[in-house]
């Protein structure tokens, strides 16, 4: 099947499924069975970043890929997710997982750029938890809470191996 056809037939797939309601929902389009080039397709052409990140980490968990269509699938993954705003939940579930997939295949480089990612959403996190500003403290001012999960997050990578 050539390339245009192949594009307008996941193109009239994605706009016949209903808008999904949740991180994983993937509209009707079925990321597990299709063949990756078209799944990954799919995937690039959601306009959601917090659905394309979904779909993308739903493709890099597939059985059946070899570890470089895995590694490109999560990479593209890390890359929606960081679109996302800080203070979004979803990026949150997002880079825990991809974090924990690049540290189970041995990437150390996405792995660690994921738990960055991930501290920083949780940093955010809890400042709008707390009623304090979305933006970063100024430099001198006390930030604990976030000092105390940054140093938690750093000693569970350190136990695992890594380094800063």
């Amino acid at each position: 099947m050539d390339t245009a056809a192949r594009k307008q037939r996941i193109a009239a797939a994605l706009s016949k499924s209903a808008a999904p309601s949740s991180l994983f929902d993937s509209f009707d389009f079925d990321f597990a069975r299709t063949p990756f080039d078209e799944a990954l397709d799919a995937a690039r052409g959601l306009f959601d970043p917090v659905h394309q990140a979904g779909a993308l980490v739903k493709i890099s968990r597939r059985r059946n890929l070899n570890q470089k269509q895995k590694a490109q699938a999560a990479i593209e993954a890390l890359n929606a997710g960081a679109k996302l705003n800080t203070s979004d939940p979803n990026r949150l579930f997002i880079f825990a997982m991809l974090g924990r997939d690049f540290t189970r295949r041995g990437d150390r480089v996405h792995a660690t750029r994921a738990a960055s990612l991930l501290a920083e959403s949780l940093a955010a996190s809890t400042r709008l938890e707390s009623g304090a500003s979305p933006h970063p403290p100024e430099p001198g001012k006390s930030a604990s809470l976030e000092k105390r999960t940054l140093r938690r997050l750093l000693g569970d990578a350190r136990k695992r191996g890594f380094t800063a």
